[in-house]
């Protein structure tokens, strides 16, 4: 499996911020898998 790059304007609070305006569940999931990423978990 390959690396991707994450965008550097973006955190992991700001991910989590996002996953609680989020109405879509999937969504929501993305996005707090996003933020795990970004805090260094794999």
């Amino acid at each position: 499996m390959s690396a991707i790059k994450l965008r550097v304007d973006y955190d992991a609070a700001r991910t989590r911020r996002l996953a609680a305006r989020a109405k879509d569940p999937d969504q929501v999931r993305r996005l707090l898998a996003l933020s795990a990423v970004y805090e260094g978990r794999s």
